[in-house]
């Protein structure tokens, strides 16, 4: 894992963070930002990281 991908790693962790608490879709954020900032991982990964 590259430097920017841990950087974006980082991101999604902040934004589940964040949505985690407030009373919006958490998952529905992480697949949104997916969209736009794409990690470089496999599905597998990427499916063990959204939970």
């Amino acid at each position: 894992m590259n430097l920017i991908e841990l950087f974006k790693a980082a991101l999604f962790g902040v934004i589940e963070g964040i949505t985690e608490w407030l009373p919006i879709s958490s998952t529905g954020h992480m697949i949104l930002f997916n969209e736009f900032m794409p990690l470089q991982v496999s599905k597998e990964f990427y499916s063990m990281f959204e939970v």
